[in-house]
């Protein structure tokens, strides 16, 4: 894979691990759940799980046992990122519902099933992509319940952010927490509609992990989320600024 394509990737990978750190940090200081949850969700995604899934499809990984534990550590700790989703939403949004509990315990089992299923019909075989069909019925869902839990994730946040703007107008509310809640529905929706694709190219036979298109939608998703939580969690001064000015405007 050429330096140049996976610049989006590595971008990624390092904002991931500067957000997942921030919020590690908050979340040892706060000993709350919902900043776990998160931090968890952005390193094991980000920083481990994607680009040690991506370096096992490299040509000198394709075949070898270190490739295939390479895949299966990776797409175990994706799946775990990805689970933070449902707990966070669970956890900060629908605290009190047994539906949303129902929801988290549902989705980790059907996580474990398929990326068992993946992991152990593709061991042992020479080119990974040989098995594409074998293994579709557990591809699609894995990124079903990747999309729905994005999708989850990223509905909350905008009924929150719709919510948050009214307090705003009271003065109840940082303008900085309502932004915050617009940028992180946007990265879950960009993660959904990625999720939605990528199971168009998997029904289609494209290997996620080396098809040139499913790589650029990947970097293209990537791209979205480092400037999403650029902005949520790193925001330029003049950024900051300018958000605040606004709204002293509108007050």
């Amino acid at each position: 894979m050429q330096l140049r394509s996976m610049l989006p990737l590595l971008m990624f990978g390092l904002l991931s691990s500067a957000v997942a750190i921030k919020l590690l940090l908050l979340a040892r200081r706060t000993r709350q759940l919902p900043e776990l949850s998160i931090s968890l969700g952005v390193l094991l995604i980000g920083a481990l799980g994607l680009p040690l899934a991506v370096v096992s499809r490299g040509a000198d990984m394709k075949g070898t046992e270190t490739g295939f534990i390479l895949f299966s550590v990776g797409l175990l700790l994706v799946c775990a990122g990805h689970e933070m989703t449902y707990l966070f939403c669970w956890n900060v949004f629908r605290r009190t519902s047994s539906w949303a509990k129902a929801a988290v315990l549902l989705s980790s089992g059907l996580f474990l099933f398929s990326w068992y299923k993946l992991v152990s019909i593709t061991h042992g075989i020479a080119d990974p992509e040989l098995a594409l069909e074998a293994v579709l019925p557990y591809s699609l869902m894995m990124l079903g319940m990747n999309v729905l839990g994005a999708s989850w994730s990223g509905a909350e946040s905008f009924r929150y952010w719709g919510m948050q703007k009214k307090r705003l107008k009271l003065g109840l509310a940082s303008p900085l927490v309502v932004e915050r809640f617009l940028w992180w529905g946007t990265s879950n929706f960009a993660t959904a509609i990625l999720g939605l694709t990528l199971m168009g190219c998997t029904i289609s036979g494209r290997s996620i992990l080396t098809d040139p298109l499913s790589q650029m939608l990947i970097n293209i998703t990537g791209s979205v989320l480092v400037v999403t939580w650029a902005l949520s969690f790193f925001p330029p001064k003049s950024y900051v600024l300018w958000v605040e000015r606004r709204a002293a405007a509108a007050a």
